[in-house]
């Protein structure tokens, strides 16, 4: 590799295909010292004996007044003597010698930039010669007052493949990714998105594109109104995706569900989705009756490992949907049929004339839950395969054997009725 071609005698190698190695030494504005080659004749001292101090072998700096080994190929010792920085005096009487003019750099090789004003060749493959050029932030005036008054008149390139999937963005999509940057893969892009309203009452916000299926909205705008941190007062019976909510209790469910599938003539099915209902108008009724539950049953006032205070355990509860209902609606219907949307809109389940899909009650009236998945199963005889899980504060509960339609209410002032397995019961039926 060949010596830069600076005319102040640059010891440094160039940069192929440039003949200099800096764009300081390019345009003649670099600080190098003339090194003796590159004196006038006349004005080369005479070599001088190799200094004492030097190691065996060694040559001494090019600085005058200095007595250091220099660091092959450079001709100086440090940068500070290289720049004429080191505040050495001059160990010759004769005055210092004059360096010549300095030499128009010969012109690079290549395309000039693009930016107007800019004299600086491009940097191939690129049609600019920095990124301030090419983004317009390098300050530089039209050298041209004739040319278009633009900065960089040349129209650029339309882009090619498909564009990102961010509603509102013209960028071209990063191959191999449906969307140009990461931003808009996760909808902190600020893009207008074109998706339905925000699944959060009174929020006039539309929903983003959904990161984990593309093509696709999220049910809310952001994590605030999905957390219920936005303020919004939210209505009875509004569902959300588990998955995007609260994942860690999406797969929990999702593993219970599979767990109780206790089957073995039926295949446990894929679970699609778990949607959590708002019901937080029955909250205080609810926490009301367990704190009554307690307070007949103080045995039952703490918590364990399988139930919560009043023994409030997690029930599967099988119905019929006939609609669409977490497909293609987030609404609840209002056909007569469809029992899971009667239950989103009467706000959860209710006693009233309560009785298994059967068209009797093998226990009597009352609401019918199971901690089998497998046995709700067989009440979900819908269009579409659905099945609530719910708390359920089952209290002290009276074991049935067999069965009793006559039921009214829990026998033996007890809480709940549980039907043991036995016979025609191949699970629990509390």
């Amino acid at each position: 590799m060949s010596n830069c071609m600076c005319p102040k005698g640059c010891p440094l190698p160039k940069l192929a295909p440039h003949n200099f190695c800096g764009r300081s030494c390019g345009n003649g504005t670099c600080t190098h010292l003339p090194s003796p080659s590159h004196l006038p004749q006349a004005a080369v001292p005479a070599a001088a004996p190799a200094p004492a101090a030097a190691s065996p072998g060694g040559t001494k700096c090019a600085c005058n007044g200095c007595n250091n080994t220099v660091f092959p190929p450079h001709p100086f010792c440090s940068r500070k003597c290289g720049t004429n920085a080191c505040g050495h005096s001059s160990s010759s009487a004769a005055p210092a010698p004059a360096a010549p003019a300095p030499a128009v750099a010969p012109a690079f090789s290549g395309p000039k930039c693009s930016c107007n004003g800019c004299t600086a060749p491009a940097l191939a493959p690129h049609p600019f010669c920095s990124r301030k050029c090419g983004t317009n932030a390098c300050g530089h005036a039209s050298s041209s007052s004739s040319a278009a008054p633009a900065h960089h008149p040349a129209t650029p390139a339309v882009a090619s493949g498909p564009p990102c999937a961010c509603p509102g963005c013209t960028a071209p999509a990063i191959p191999s990714f449906t969307f140009c940057s990461k931003k808009c893969g996760t909808g902190t892009c600020g893009h207008v998105a074109l998706g339905p309203a925000c699944r959060c009452p009174l929020c006039p916000n539309p929903t983003r594109p959904n990161p984990k299926n593309p093509g696709s909205f999220t049910d809310f705008c952001s994590t605030n109104c999905s957390s219920k941190a936005c303020g919004h007062p939210h209505k009875p019976g509004l569902i959300r995706r588990l998955s995007q909510t609260d994942p860690i209790k999406f797969n929990e469910i999702k593993q219970q569900f599979a767990s109780k599938w206790l089957s073995t003539t039926i295949p446990c099915p894929t679970v699609r989705e778990i949607y959590s209902v708002d019901l937080s108008n029955k909250k205080s009724k609810f926490d009301a009756y367990q704190r009554m539950i307690i307070a007949k049953r103080p045995h039952l006032a703490k918590a364990t490992a399988k139930a919560g205070p009043g023994n409030t355990r997690r029930r599967f509860h099988g119905t019929n949907q006939n609609c669409l209902l977490g497909i293609a609606t987030m609404d609840p219907c209002s056909r007569s049929d469809c029992s899971v949307c009667l239950i989103l809109k009467s706000g959860g389940l209710t006693t009233a004339k309560a009785k298994s899909q059967t068209g009797w009650g093998r226990y009597g009236c009352g609401i019918y839950t199971t901690s089998t998945s497998s046995k709700a199963n067989d009440y979900s005889r819908g269009a579409v395969d659905a099945i609530f899980m719910a708390e359920v504060v089952v209290g002290d509960t009276f074991k049935l054997m067999s069965d009793d339609p006559t039921l009214t209410q829990p026998p033996g002032g007890k809480d709940s009725v549980v039907a043991e397995v036995s016979g025609a019961n191949a699970s629990d039926e509390p």
